[in-house]
């Protein structure tokens, strides 16, 4: 972490003590309301977070927020004040999971599928404001569309997963 926007680095933490190589880590901040932080990976074969409650200085502990049913990867996470909601590819789906106390803890029932199960799903993105999440990803429907889905309560229930239809008219004069 840096107090200084980037002139001068802290040394290094270990976010994760589990002993398995870790890989596509990410990270999301949100300085208020207490300069929260929530970080990302994937790690034999399950999606592991940890969060820090003063922009990166100490953190809290590494914990698993999918329920190891299958293989997991590619986490994505969005952190809003202390609302947090992490996106993932397991197996052939796009999965989420969501926090209300700032990556602190994460849902007891853990994940759920957000995608319309109609083909392999990948490569999920995830953005978050106020109680309003989005997330896209690509589906194969045939061919490679980009799917989103929608949520209004911070991640804990999700809309239905909607083609992202491409209008290819030219606009009007």
């Amino acid at each position: 972490y840096s107090i200084n926007g980037g002139q001068n680095w802290s040394a290094e933490n270990t976010l994760d003590t589990l002993g398995f190589a870790a890989s596509s880590p990410q990270v999301s901040v949100d300085r208020a309301p207490g300069n929260n932080v929530v970080a990302v990976w994937q790690q034999n074969n399950r999606i592991y977070s940890n969060d820090s409650q003063n922009g990166g200085q100490s953190w809290n502990g590494a914990q698993a927020i999918d329920d190891g049913s299958g293989i997991a990867s590619s986490p994505q996470v969005a952190i809003y004040g202390l609302d947090a909601v992490v996106v993932w590819q397991q197996d052939n789906d796009i999965y989420s999971n969501y926090s209300t106390d700032g990556g602190a803890t994460w849902n007891s029932a853990f994940a759920q599928p957000i995608d319309n199960s109609s083909g392999a799903a990948s490569s999920p993105q995830v953005a978050i404001y106020g109680n309003n999440v989005v997330a896209v990803w690509v589906q194969n429907d045939g061919a490679n569309s980009i799917y989103s889905n929608c949520s209004t309560d911070g991640g804990k229930t999700w809309g239905g997963a909607q083609y992202l239809e491409l209008d290819n008219e030219p606009a009007s004069s």
